[in-house]
């Protein structure tokens, strides 16, 4: 019973997000969230008609004192905004690209999350979205797992559409990061302040440009925790 309170929440949540989005999709987004009566089913079907992401709302993500893990458990966090133009903007929208300092866990003692809360109290938007925050983490079920690849298929998405904010640590070549630094940058439009942590990545997507994705990766010994990342993010 808790379950289905703790899902049926989290569709009015949604529905009521449109009033902060004006879009001409809200009835069809409205009858596509209601036709889901669970977790399960929203993971099974989602992406067979719109992929909807998991948004950390405000309140959640300033009151935490440590980045939460994706959880079935904690679904009052979150809003399901849908993969499409018009729903996910940059004025109500944050993407935060980190490091992960471990792999069990991107910010085990909270530093980078302190530095975020910080910078971004004061701005107005409503929605957050965090990777170990919004997507199915290990373990995953084989529900989650095909969920957590649409995701990640979906990604360029939610970069492009979002506000984008970081704070990084000193630079290592880690190929995630490059990807969504290259992802922003040359989608976005106008000017956008740069930082003396991100001007690295920066000349290197500008590298990139001029001699090649691969030649510049292996110039500079990018990597990944995971091979099966690499393989996507190069391609």
């Amino acid at each position: 019973m808790a379950a289905n309170n703790a899902w049926t929440s989290l569709i009015r949540r949604s529905i009521e997000a449109r009033n902060t989005i004006r879009t001409q999709n809200v009835p069809k987004m409205i009858e596509i969230l209601e036709n889901w009566t669970s977790l399960d089913e929203f993971m099974d079907e989602a992406p067979k008609t719109i992929m909807f992401w998991f948004f950390q709302r405000r309140e959640a993500f300033l009151s935490q004192k440590a980045m939460q893990k994706w959880s079935r458990d904690r679904l009052d966090d979150y809003v399901l905004l849908p993969a499409t133009p018009g729903f996910v903007l940059r004025t109500n929208c944050f993407f935060v690209s980190h490091f992960w300092q471990t792999r069990d866990d991107p910010d085990p003692y909270g530093k980078c999350l302190r530095l975020l809360q910080n910078e971004l109290c004061s701005q107005p938007w409503s929605y957050i979205w965090v990777d170990w925050t919004c997507i199915p983490q290990h373990p995953r079920s084989e529900r989650e797992e095909a969920y957590f690849l649409r995701s990640l298929q979906a990604m360029p998405s939610i970069i492009r559409n979002s506000g984008f904010i970081w704070f990084y640590p000193p630079f290592e070549t880690r190929l995630w990061i490059l990807y969504e630094v290259a992802e922003y940058t040359l989608t976005a439009e106008g000017d956008w302040p740069t930082t003396p942590d991100i001007e690295e990545f920066i000349g290197h997507i500008k590298e990139m440009l001029q001699a090649g994705v691969r030649s510049t990766l292996e110039k500079h010994g990018y990597k990944c925790s995971y091979d099966r990342d690499k393989d996507f993010l190069t391609s």
